[in-house]
């Protein structure tokens, strides 16, 4: 399914010009722009067909895309209007990618009926990836593997 890798630092560069990115520090924004990580990552999370995924924050959709490879049923949250057009280009080959706008701690829990397998959340500031087992929904959880709000 994969027709472009979005972790390709050529692709990345592309996609920020075409559609006038600019990082927002406020959001902690940061690209994954190295294939091996981006691997490392799906590869570890050890999911894989129909496996419900939740990814917070997916950027241009560089994890969301290996994620999607697996056959994992990915719903990636992000917060940023600007990134709505960019992920529903980059993930539009993708039946088994659903793009959620809105704020993690705010979003509607009802639109996660069924327990999430996982959870990845990439700290940009410190590069660490927070992997989180089986979730049943509240927001108390979402409060501890992230951190303050």
């Amino acid at each position: 399914m994969k027709e472009v890798d979005l972790s390709n630092p050529d692709v990345v560069r592309y996609v920020v010009k075409r559609f006038g990115l600019r990082m927002n520090k406020k959001l902690g924004q940061n690209f994954l722009i190295r294939h091996a990580v981006v691997d490392d990552i799906a590869d570890a999370a050890g999911i894989g067909e129909g496996d419900p995924v939740l990814e917070i924050g997916p950027g241009i959709g560089t994890l969301t895309q290996a994620l999607a490879e697996t056959g994992a049923a990915a719903t990636a949250v992000e917060l940023d209007d600007h990134l709505l057009p960019v992920l529903d280009k980059t993930l539009e080959h993708y039946d088994n990618v659903r793009v959620v706008h809105g704020d993690i701690r705010r979003t509607l829990w009802k639109s996660f009926i069924r327990p999430i397998r996982l959870c990845i959340i990439w700290f940009p500031s410190t590069g660490a990836v927070c992997e989180c087992g089986r979730l049943t929904w509240g927001l108390r959880k979402v409060k501890r593997i992230s951190g303050p709000m």
